[in-house]
C-alpha cells in the first residue's frame, strides 16, 4: 500500500546500462562556465554549466531537450586555450519553475559517456578541491 509520499521520478538516459563503478561523490559541484552544446541535427546553442562532476553536469538552459537526446558540450578549461568536449545524453529535465527559490535556474542534467583525460583529471580536481574545502568547515 502505497503512503501517498512519491520521489521525483528523473528519467533514465539510457534504457540499457552497464554496471557503473561506484560514484566518487554522490553530488555534483559548482563550476559556472560558459559552453557550447551541439546536437546531432547540427544545431547548437551557448549556455552555462551550473554544477558537475565526474558522470556528469547541470545545465542551465530556457530550452528544454528531450530526455534521452544525446549531445556534446565542449568549454575551455580554465587556464588553458583548448577546448575539451564530452559527450552524453540529457538524463532529467528542470523546466522553469513559478517560484525558484532554493533551486537550480530552468535547464537539464547531462550525464556524461565516460569522460578521459585531461577532462577527467579536471574534474575529479574541482570535486576533490570542493570536498577539501568543506570539510574543513
Amino acid at each position: 500500500m502505497k503512503t501517498g509520499k512519491s520521489k521525483p521520478r528523473r528519467v533514465n538516459a539510457k534504457k540499457a546500462v552497464a554496471a557503473k563503478p561506484a560514484r566518487r561523490s554522490p553530488f555534483r559541484v559548482p563550476f559556472v562556465r560558459k559552453c557550447v552544446i551541439a546536437f546531432s541535427d547540427g544545431t547548437s546553442r551557448e549556455v552555462f554549466i551550473a554544477n558537475i562532476n565526474e558522470y556528469g553536469a547541470y545545465l542551465a538552459d530556457d530550452t528544454m531537450p528531450q530526455p534521452g537526446q544525446g549531445m556534446t558540450l565542449r568549454f575551455r578549461l580554465p587556464g588553458s586555450e583548448t577546448d575539451v568536449e564530452a559527450s552524453g545524453a540529457v538524463a532529467w529535465v528542470n523546466p522553469m519553475q513559478q517560484h525558484p527559490v532554493h533551486s537550480l535556474p530552468a535547464g537539464y542534467g547531462l550525464q556524461f559517456d565516460p569522460i578521459k583525460d585531461p577532462l577527467l583529471s579536471f574534474v575529479l580536481g574541482v570535486v576533490d578541491e570542493f570536498m577539501k574545502r568543506h570539510s574543513e568547515s
